[in-house]
Order: C-alpha cells, then sequence, then structure tokens
C-alpha cells in the first residue's frame, strides 16, 4: 500500500457507504513537496518591496546612516519598520554591514 521507507503526505475524501465512510488518501511522496517548497522560497526571497528599494537607495548615498536617520528621511515608515526591512535585506544577502554597530557603514552587494 506505501513504499517501502517513503515518508507519505496526503489528502483525504470521504464518500458514504451504507452506515459507515470509507477514505480514500491521494498519496504525493514528501520530496516532490520539498522541492515546490523550496522554489516558491526562492522566488520570494528575491522579491524586493518598493520600501526596501528605497532603503537601498538611502544606503547608496549615505552608508553610514542608522536606523533613525534612515526613518527621518524615507516617509512612510518606522524605525522599526526600518529594522524589519534591513533584517530582510541582509537575510537576501543584498546589503551588509561592515564595522562596529556606531561606526560602521553599509554595503549594497550587487
Amino acid at each position: 500500500m506505501f513504499g517501502k521507507n517513503q515518508p507519505w503526505s496526503g489528502t483525504w475524501r470521504s464518500s458514504r457507504d451504507l452506515d459507515h465512510y470509507r477514505i480514500t488518501f491521494q498519496l504525493k511522496q514528501i520530496d516532490d513537496l520539498d522541492i515546490t517548497a523550496q522554489k516558491t522560497t526562492l522566488k520570494t526571497a528575491r522579491k524586493t518591496t518598493p520600501m526596501q528599494m528605497a532603503i537601498i537607495g538611502y544606503l547608496k548615498l549615505h552608508p553610514q546612516a542608522s536606523r533613525k536617520q534612515l526613518a527621518e528621511n524615507i516617509p512612510g515608515i518606522s524605525e522599526s519598520g526600518i529594522k524589519y526591512n534591513l533584517k530582510r535585506l541582509k537575510e537576501m544577502g543584498m546589503i551588509t554591514h561592515v564595522g562596529s554597530a556606531k561606526g560602521g557603514h553599509w554595503e549594497i552587494i550587487e
């Protein structure tokens, strides 16, 4: 019924037969699901929002800018929003911070 040592995942549907229910599983190997999830994650991870593009643009002109300076000079975003977007940009490998927290600077990776 199931393959040898195969991890499975599935959805179910039921049909009523007299006084009992029959459940039928349509199975799909988890390996196939993992590949789909990786492709989706890759597509999502590379997309940048307009706010992230504004942050990158500002950092190109002012590489030593702090989160507070970014929030003051980019309209429509708070300092916590800047923190979140900087984290996402670092995770995507688009920016990096070089040096100490107070004396460092941002580098844009292209």
